[in-house]
């Protein structure tokens, strides 16, 4: 395969008064002597061949007497493996310093992630070199990696040819933003690397709108990590390229670093949840013995077992928790980038964002609810929830800043609740789909499990059948949104979105969910400063939440018995009879597409009836 030499009219040893350099009779001139060096052909092809399969012949316990090598150890030796055979092979072309030559690594080898089957990627920049000495470097540098079996992503390029492709190509910036000089002139791969930088930097005020087009189009292509049952763990939402993305839009200097977060589980920070990730993908190649992104439900028990996480259910677990993890920490580090960067045209001729009080202790500001200069958490409890409940009225995100001091000063509510607390909390949950956003917000930060202690069973919990889209936290958070909407036809929508918020507490616990789930119920209910009478009915809707679906569809709605069955259990309490009604509607909406429709509603219809 041919080598790209992409032609060589850009300037010479980074000026433009050098001429094109190693004329000489061999495929590279020393750039000491006028003699060239001679390059004979190696088994240097088979050798690295045999130390890969030898890296991953230890798939299996003990095969082959090779100890099989963790996830993180595995993508240390392959990195380590392929830079020696880069940095041998160099030497053996003359691409050494100052040789108007340099190979630099992008993707997983500049980053040390090296996985077993993804592609080497690899740039061979040089000095505005002789054409032909150029193919023919690269043919030499290339052709064993391709004998070997090597997936190899490779471009040959002056720096000039780099920049332009950088500034032009947001995949290929991205790329290069994480270069890494492997062999050769260093001082080249430094031009590079710099340029490519301060390129980003300079440009990212007119890049930004496309970054980010970009970015939700890959969302949309690939879903989210959390919720899917065969996720995309490299280009779904909240995955390896969100990494990335938060890299360069550090690299652009528009946030600072990549943020750490202060979350419900101590281990559930940006660094654990990438590398837990990068091991799932590794032992996701391990498996099927080639390059994969997308982790099947087959091989999940299997990839589970090989990390020591579980079965696939926990597997599924820890991947939601890191990839939400990461998404959240996508989100703001987007809306803080956009926050940074200058406003254009008429924009900037508006006065500086104000801050705007929206109530006691919280303002707006720059599209943002945060704390107002004279709030003191540490002496204000009901502060965290009258912020979120200032998100969900205003649709606006809360930011970063003021969740990090909350999760940090704020203290716990005292039990029971002040009526004010409480007031907020139905505010949130009756806000309709805002509510999962603030909620999630005040999860990743750990304040809804502070909110809500038995939260922790559910967290990430997924679910047991196909038919359920959302993880059980996040099917509750949805039907309470659903619920929100039916608020109109029960006389207590207070309790409506409250039991559609806990009514599968119970899970996660061992037996029945709904029995369990009641007895939880009675225990928040006291927290949230409920009446007795209230708590007892909320407990009710939650041990009977299934009751309506299950016997609409399983039981002979004309047998009198029937129905005589429906009124023993709620003992005639047609109050809890219509908010199980709206409840079941709700929670059908939130489970999946087509789980609720005209057919299931007429039948419990006509059952309530």
């Amino acid at each position: 395969m041919p080598s790209d030499p992409h032609g060589s009219g850009a300037p010479g040893k980074y000026g433009p008064d050098s001429s094109p350099r190693g004329e000489g009779s061999g495929p590279l001139a020393s750039p000491d002597t006028d003699s060239s060096l001679t390059v004979t052909p190696s088994s240097d092809a088979a050798d690295l061949a045999r130390a890969r399969a030898q890296l991953l012949g230890g798939a299996k316990r003990g095969a082959g007497g090779t100890r099989r090598l963790d996830a993180p150890s595995l993508r240390q030796a392959l990195a380590d493996l392929h830079e020696f055979w880069l940095t041998t092979k160099a030497t053996e072309l003359g691409i050494k310093p100052d040789c108007g030559f340099a190979l630099i690594a992008v993707g997983g080898l500049a980053r040390g992630e090296m996985l077993p089957y993804s592609d080497l990627d690899l740039i061979l920049l040089h000095d505005d070199m002789d054409p032909a000495v150029v193919s023919e470097v690269a043919d030499r540098l290339w052709y064993p990696l391709w004998d070997s079996r090597v997936k190899l992503d490779h471009s040959v390029r002056t720096l000039a040819q780099a920049l332009q492709v950088a500034s032009t190509d947001i995949p290929a910036a991205l790329g290069m933003l994480e270069a890494r000089h492997i062999a050769g002139d260093i001082e080249l791969s430094n031009l590079l690397i710099g340029g490519v930088r301060r390129q980003w930097r300079s440009d990212i005020r007119s890049r930004f709108d496309d970054l980010i087009t970009q970015t939700n189009d890959r969302w949309v292509r690939s879903g989210e990590i959390a919720h899917r049952a065969e996720p995309d763990l490299k280009n779904g939402r909240g995955g390896l390229r969100d990494v990335q993305l938060l890299s360069a839009l550090s690299i652009a200097q528009l946030t600072d670093g990549v943020p750490g977060l202060a979350t419900a589980s101590p281990e559930a920070d940006l660094a654990v949840a990438h590398r837990r990730l990068l091991d799932v993908r590794t032992e996701l190649h391990r498996v099927a013995g080639r390059g994969r992104d997308q982790l099947r439900a087959q091989d999940a028990d299997e990839i589970g077992a090989a990390l020591r996480i579980g079965d696939r259910f926990d597997l599924a677990r820890t991947l939601s928790d890191s990839a939400r993890t990461i998404s959240y920490a996508v989100e703001v580090g987007i809306r803080t980038a956009g926050n940074v960067l200058p406003r254009r045209g008429l924009s900037r001729l508006r006065r500086p964002p104000i801050r705007r009080p929206i109530d006691e202790g919280v303002v707006e500001h720059a599209g943002e609810v945060v704390l107002a200069r004279d709030a003191r958490p540490a002496k204000d409890p009901a502060l965290v929830t009258r912020v979120a409940a200032a998100s969900a009225v205003s649709g606006l995100p809360i930011s970063a800043s003021t969740l990090g001091r909350l999760a940090d000063q704020a203290p716990e509510l005292r039990q029971p609740w002040p009526k004010e607390a409480l007031d907020n909390l139905l505010v949130v949950l009756g806000s309709g789909h805002r509510a999962v956003a603030v909620i999630e917000a005040l999860d990743r930060t750990g304040l809804w499990g502070r909110l809500l202690p038995e939260w922790g069973a559910i967290r990430d919990l997924p679910p047991r059948d196909a038919v359920h889209t959302w993880t059980v936290d996040r099917h509750l958070v949805e039907t309470a949104s659903y619920a929100s909407a039916l608020t109109t036809r029960v006389s207590r929508p207070d309790l409506l979105v409250l039991g559609a918020l806990i009514h599968d507490i119970g899970k996660g616990r061992g037996g029945d969910h709904s029995v369990v789930g009641s007895e939880l119920a009675i225990q928040i209910g006291r927290r949230l400063g409920l009446w007795p009478s209230d708590i007892e009915l909320l407990a009710q809707m939650v041990r009977f939440h299934l009751l309506l679906p299950d016997t609409a569809m399983r039981r002979d709605l004309d047998d009198p018995a029937t129905v005589q069955s429906v009124v023993d259990a709620l003992g005639a309490d047609g109050t809890l009879l219509e908010l199980l009604h709206a409840l079941a509607e709700a929670d059908s909406l939130a489970t999946g597409p087509g789980v609720w429709g005209d057919w299931k509603s007429s039948l419990i219809g006509e059952l309530v009836r």
